[in-house]
């Protein structure tokens, strides 16, 4: 049953750089805000005591402000440029949970509550439909476009209506929002 639980957990993970690479963009920080989300969403549950289904809210809230504090800085970089960035933001991440006493440091902490493979089953049948959802939706054109359009100047997507900045940063706290499923799983 463990094996299957963080299959499914991995599924969410992968799900969400699905979600990024729609827009034709590579972004390696989906685990470190996977990790932010999961250690808050511990620490909720297990400190201090509130029901998963809060302290997951909760968890995405902060993950969410964080991406979009590090996502709009972000969109001024392209290729390598935002792979690189991403890379270091993970590392940065990790480092700072590392050494964060109150969530036990590297050795992390026990005790969390809520997290069992129905509930992780639930999360994936529910992100593959909403993805599925997605990818038959009018929104679907608009990833599709940016994709196609952003090698060249931002202006060209904006010329067809559509905001390149916003449509990114959104895109980016969506694809957030995936593996936070992870952590309601967890």
């Amino acid at each position: 049953a463990d094996h299957l639980f963080f299959t499914c957990i991995n599924i969410l993970l992968a799900w969400s750089v699905y979600v990024s690479l729609l827009t034709g963009s590579l972004s390696f920080a989906q685990g470190a805000f996977m990790a932010v989300g999961c250690y808050a969403s511990g620490y909720f549950t297990a400190k201090m005591g509130l029901p998963m289904l809060p302290a997951t809210g909760l968890a995405a809230l902060i993950a969410a402000l964080i991406a979009a504090l590090v996502g709009y800085p972000a969109l001024r970089l392209r290729g390598i440029y935002l792979i690189l960035a991403t890379l270091g933001l993970t590392f940065c991440i990790r480092v700072l949970l590392e050494n964060m006493d109150f969530l036990g440091g590297i050795g992390g902490f026990g005790g969390m509550k809520g997290g069992d493979l129905p509930k992780a089953a639930v999360a994936v049948v529910l992100i593959g439909v909403a993805l599925w959802l997605l990818s038959i939706s009018p929104l679907q054109r608009v990833f599709d476009a940016v994709r196609a359009l952003l090698p060249g100047p931002q202006q060209q997507v904006e010329l067809v209506g559509v905001i390149a900045s916003y449509n990114m940063v959104s895109r980016f706290l969506v694809a957030l929002q995936v593996p936070m499923e992870d952590a309601a799983a967890q």
